[in-house]
């Protein structure tokens, strides 16, 4: 029985150390360093295209955090993220000298292969959201945005083109790294369109929502300068029949007088009618807001929703207004 479980025991020892062995085997051989100290080594640009696929996700998870006040559409981001395909091409070294440095300077073309749709979408998403934008460059589309500045960052059938910088180190342990800009213009530009084109349904909503209001605002607009100019009308229609009562009144009074009373005051009329009329046309010009809210009118508090028209109507009808009463106190002076 002792043998039995010692044979066992020594089998179980085997097996455990030959597992580790083979563990430690295969963690050598995946965390393997880049072995060719070249920009253009296949194995380094699929690593470098594996960086850039990293470092967009981490770009776009940064973007739609900072606009989450905008609703992404996470379906479409999956499908958009699945479908993109990072080509480094027109690879070149700018280091001169390659044998004794520590790091190589490379220079390639960064071509992004995008989603079928996605460009259209992006670009109608970016005229949606700054549609009546007043801060907005006008008539500024996508691509422009894009290609704005020194980027060199272009659009073209479904690529996002730009140029790409990226380092070959050497560790002092002689390891290999691959290292690229972190701010990369082609990334960043991708990672614009792609949060456009997840948020452009939350753009029409909110636009939708603002039109919605606008209509309803202007209707109510409309509404109350209808009822404003309504007041208007019935004022002046008043006003018009006082001032023609007034001067009746007032001829009528004059005509009671004597004849030798009447050549004695002709002068001192004809003098007052002129005044009366100068008066009239300065203080008809008084602007409705210097005017406090116990000197307005009826009609004349709802002057928010005049127009031009309508205050040139009121105009006449202060001149009116003025004429009125100007004329019952001359009647009063001719009757005593």
């Amino acid at each position: 029985m002792k043998n039995k479980a010692l044979a066992v025991l020594l089998i179980s020892s085997g097996m455990v150390l030959s597992g580790c062995d083979y563990f430690k085997n295969k963690k050598d051989k995946t965390e393997e360093a880049p072995t060719t100290w070249s920009c253009s080594n296949p194995e380094n640009i699929k690593s470098l295209e594996k960086q850039l696929t990293e470092q967009y996700l981490k770009q776009v998870d940064r973007d739609l955090r900072e606009s989450k006040y905008y609703e992404a559409d996470q379906q479409l981001l999956r499908t958009i993220n699945q479908n993109l395909k990072f080509d480094v091409k027109e690879i070149r070294t700018v280091t001169t000298d390659t044998k004794d440095v520590s790091k190589l300077s490379c220079e390639a073309l960064l071509e992004i292969n995008l989603p079928k749709g996605l460009e259209q979408r992006a670009t109608n998403a970016f005229a949606e959201q700054n549609k009546d934008c007043e801060e907005c460059e006008e008539n500024q589309t996508l691509q422009d945005h894009l290609e704005a500045g020194d980027a060199s960052v272009r659009m073209l059938n479904n690529k996002l083109v730009g140029q790409l910088k990226y380092e070959l180190m050497k560790t002092d342990k002689d390891e290999l790294r691959l290292h690229t800009n972190t701010q990369n213009e082609v990334i960043n530009g991708l990672s614009f369109m792609v949060v456009k084109a997840v948020q452009f349904a939350s753009y029409a909503k909110e636009n939708k929502t603002i039109r919605d209001a606008e209509q309803e605002f202007d209707a109510e607009h409309d509404k109350q300068q209808a009822l404003a100019q309504a007041a208007l009308n019935i004022r002046q229609k008043e006003l018009s029949v006082e001032k023609e009562s007034q001067v009746e009144f007032l001829n009528e009074t004059w005509e009671s007088l004597s004849e030798d009373m009447r050549q004695a005051l002709k002068k001192e009329q004809k003098e007052w009618f002129e005044k009366r009329d100068v008066e009239c046309k300065v203080l008809a010009q008084r602007d409705v807001y210097d005017l406090s809210d116990r000197e307005k009118e009826t009609y004349q508090k709802h002057a928010d929703y005049w127009t031009a028209e309508m205050r040139k109507q009121n105009q006449a009808m202060q001149y009116d207004k003025c004429f009125i009463m100007k004329t019952i106190e001359r009647r009063e002076e001719l009757l005593n």
